[in-house]
């Protein structure tokens, strides 16, 4: 995408710069994917990635679907995400239900 082209173009110290990165994420959360993996690790910029890209949802980690307090995070911004969770989560009344909402 164009957005894509743009991020990749900048000086690596943009790139790389997290204040950066939370502006323009803020607006554009599909920037997640082009971050340099130890910033991709980074849960709150995927849950700010996530309020403005489906996609971002990609580049969550495995682990992340189990791990009960960042689902419960990312329902309360995508409900929808549910279908990625562990089933052991998606079981969950509270996780079910943070989800519906």
């Amino acid at each position: 995408s164009a957005d894509a082209s743009a991020f990749e173009r900048l000086p690596t110290s943009l790139q790389n710069d997290r204040g950066f990165i939370l502006e323009v994420m803020v607006q554009n959360g599909s920037i997640l994917a082009m971050l340099a993996p130890e910033l991709r690790s980074e849960p709150d910029l995927v849950l700010l990635a996530s309020r403005t890209s489906r996609r971002a949802l990609d580049c969550v980690p495995k682990e992340w679907w189990a791990d009960r307090a960042f689902v419960m995070a990312l329902l309360e911004i995508s409900g929808s995400a549910l279908e990625r969770v562990v089933p052991e989560l998606q079981a969950d009344s509270e996780v079910a239900l943070c989800a519906a909402k």
